[in-house]
């Protein structure tokens, strides 16, 4: 073949290859905004007060060129109180969101139904496990308030970051299980999985509940967000406000590059 010859098959080659990679690049983009628009669905707007709790609730996606991920939130007015769930999917993209999809429809369904959270855990394992996939799990935290637990809140943690306590006068308490709980999915190789955790909630106390984009997003010298430590200094009451400063002096501890998916859920308990 000639110089001219190589010349033009060199270009057609190339014209070829820039045209493929310009309809992969196209199709990515679609299923990108097909997942952020399901996502979008999924994690609706809540209520500023639900019963004798004040609500509030952030999420902040990743930086642009991340995956989407499955982080998952709801909260239900029950006839067995307020019942609240905050949590995480492994993994990103389309097929995490879908998990995300089956496990909010799921408690949107026991939630309203199963008298103890530990069995709305059950049901949530299962609703996952029933995929087929052994890869799939999710963290998450289950949470009940209601007048008649005695200004309690009750919980149920499947291996997720545990949630932050703070009372009115403004300490703030880790609430880690006494017992670790495998991820949701995951309770076939763990047996008997979901244990009940209750703790005071006065009138004044927060609930912190959070992601793990939250407590793993580093500085530029490497250290984990100190989540305990910003909810004690921020002390803010209100949960508007509060997940609005946290999630500032987030981007400012990060550098303003939120390396993956934060979710955030504030819950202040009022006069019962």
């Amino acid at each position: 073949m000639s110089s001219a010859g190589c010349v033009v098959l060199a270009a057609a080659v190339t014209s070829g290859v820039i045209a493929l990679m310009h309809r992969e690049e196209q199709a990515a983009a679609r299923l990108h905004n097909i997942t952020e628009a399901v996502q979008r669905a999924l994690l609706r707007p809540l209520p500023p007060r639900v019963g004798r709790l004040q609500v509030a609730v952030r999420y902040a996606a990743a930086e642009p060129d991340a995956r989407i991920g499955g982080d998952l939130y709801d909260l239900l007015d029950t006839k067995f109180g307020v019942r609240v769930l905050l949590g995480d999917v492994r993994g990103k993209g389309f097929e995490a969101v879908e998990v995300a999809a089956d496990i909010l429809g799921v408690f949107r369904d026991v939630a309203r139904t199963e008298p103890g959270l530990e069995n709305v855990a059950t049901r949530l394992d299962g609703a996952i496990t029933r995929r087929g996939r052994s890869e799939e799990f999710a963290t998450a935290i289950l949470v009940t308030t209601a007048p008649e637990e005695n200004h309690a809140a009750v919980i149920v943690n499947c291996g997720h970051p545990p949630p932050l306590l703070r009372h009115r006068e403004g300490t703030v308490i880790e609430l880690s299980a006494e017992v670790a709980a495998p991820p949701l999915g995951l309770c076939e190789l763990a047996g008997d999985c979901y244990r009940l955790q209750k703790v005071p909630f006065q009138p004044g106390d927060l609930l912190l509940l959070y992601t793990d984009g939250t407590s793993e997003a580093r500085n530029r010298q490497g250290r984990f967000y100190p989540v305990a430590e910003r909810l004690r200094s921020i002390g803010e009451s209100d949960p508007d406000a509060l997940l609005d400063r946290l999630l500032d002096d987030l981007r400012s501890w990060t550098g303003g590059r939120i390396r993956d998916d934060v979710a955030l859920m504030a819950l202040r308990c009022m006069r019962w």
